[in-house]
């Protein structure tokens, strides 16, 4: 009788844990689609303020100095720039930047949730998960040089569209700002990995895929 109960036991035990997957991937993809929104209108208040770089033609260095060895200070700092323009295009760069981010947490989690449910009603799931994981990871290696390309954009826009000087011959202050460029070093590496080791694994997914149906044929 216990070796006739094991199997409904067992079946029970894993409906049960693919349920508590469900459930706890729907709560956090509905937690992280509300902290989205929430950031996201953020962005469109009434007050934009953003972070530009400032230079100075004045040699102006904190005179400070190393007693151990010898050492060169130099001046550097950062102007916040707050204004209650419109500004549509960097708020809107800005939003999709963020959007960017959020939406690969959210992939992910609506993948989870697809796959425990085709696991749970015991149907087939590999096309799901190939698909899924390949959306996940095209999606992983665009934010991972969108979203940060996207925010520098955005403060350049800033800039440009309020006016303020970007170099010394615009400068009748004498100090004008420095808008930030995206470089290769502001990529997000460990995302952009991510993404790769998820197009991998679907390319894998597919090649098994052929290879289980190759079998079968043979059989």
């Amino acid at each position: 009788m216990t070796t006739s109960l094991a199997p409904t036991i067992t079946g029970a035990t894993r409906g049960a844990a693919l349920a508590v997957a469900i459930i706890a991937g729907a709560l956090l993809a509905a937690a992280t689609l509300f902290f989205a929104l929430w950031l996201i209108s953020d962005v469109f208040a009434p007050e934009w303020i953003v972070e530009v770089p400032v230079a100075s033609p004045l040699d102006v260095v904190p005179l400070v100095t190393g007693a151990a060895n010898e050492s060169h200070t130099y001046a550097y700092g950062t102007v916040l720039i707050s204004s209650y323009a419109a500004l549509i295009v960097p708020r809107t760069l800005t939003a999709v930047a963020l959007g960017l981010n959020f939406a690969v947490a959210l992939v992910a989690l609506v993948l989870l949730i697809v796959l425990a449910v085709r696991m749970r009603t015991q149907r087939t799931f590999t096309r799901a998960a190939t698909i899924g994981v390949a959306v996940l990871g095209l999606l992983s290696a665009v934010a991972s040089i969108g979203a940060p390309w996207l925010t520098r954009l955005a403060t350049a826009t800033t800039v440009s569209e309020l006016g303020y000087p970007t170099s010394g011959d615009d400068a009748p202050s004498g100090e004008w700002v420095v808008p930030p460029e995206f470089t290769l070093q502001d990529t997000n590496w460990p995302l952009l990995l991510l993404g790769v080791l998820f197009l991998l694994t679907a390319a894998l997914f597919i090649r098994a895929r052929r290879l289980q149906r190759d079998t079968e044929g043979l059989v």
